[in-house]
């Protein structure tokens, strides 16, 4: 996995704590990160993306 650049890690981290603060204000969700694994199908390859939204 290559290295994630400055602007990029600071991206995340804003949508992060905006997410988070989303979510305190209206429980509709969780917001996930590493290390969890996501898989849509069977046979689609796994990803980690930096940020993952379950609706409850």
């Amino acid at each position: 996995m290559s290295p994630v650049t400055l602007l990029h890690f600071k991206i995340v981290q804003y949508l992060s704590n905006l997410l988070q603060i989303y979510f305190v204000l209206r429980p509709i969700g969780q917001l996930l990160g590493e290390p969890y694994v996501l898989k849509i199908t069977p046979t689609s390859p796994r990803r980690k993306p930096d940020l993952m939204v379950v609706l409850l």
